[in-house]
This record gives C-alpha cells, structure tokens and sequence, in this order.
C-alpha cells in the first residue's frame, strides 16, 4: 500500500472529533496505568480507545443529506 494511500485511509478512519477526543484520553489513561503498573487501567485505556473506533463506524455509516434520494 503506497504511503498516500495509508495516510488518506487513517485519515478516513480518525475524521470524527469525538474519536479523536477518546482517543486522546485513552492515551492519557494508558500512559498514567503504565507509570502506576495498574493493568486494568490499561485494559480501561484500550476500552476507550475502541469505543472512539465504533463511534466513528457509526456515524461513517449514517446516510448524508445529498445522497438521500427526493421523492
């Protein structure tokens, strides 16, 4: 897969604020657990982490205005 193409895919896949905002805070819980040797903060990190991922499947999959047909 050529490099613009992997960019332009993660791109797509990251486009959501609200994943971007767990995302963010899933990085912030998984660093804290990994300085405190806490593994369920981890796995809670990780958690967060996906639920940004289903988030952005969700809305990605919701039609838009312009490609609803008018009857």
């Amino acid at each position: 897969m050529p490099l613009k193409e992997f960019h332009k895919k993660m791109f797509e896949m990251h486009k959501s604020p609200m994943n971007w905002v767990l995302h963010l805070i899933a990085g912030i819980v998984i660093v804290y657990a990994l300085w405190m040797h806490k593994i369920i903060w981890v796995i809670i990190g990780i958690v967060i982490a996906l639920a940004g991922h289903v988030i952005q499947a969700v809305a990605s999959k919701k039609p838009k205005e312009k490609d609803k047909k008018i009857k």
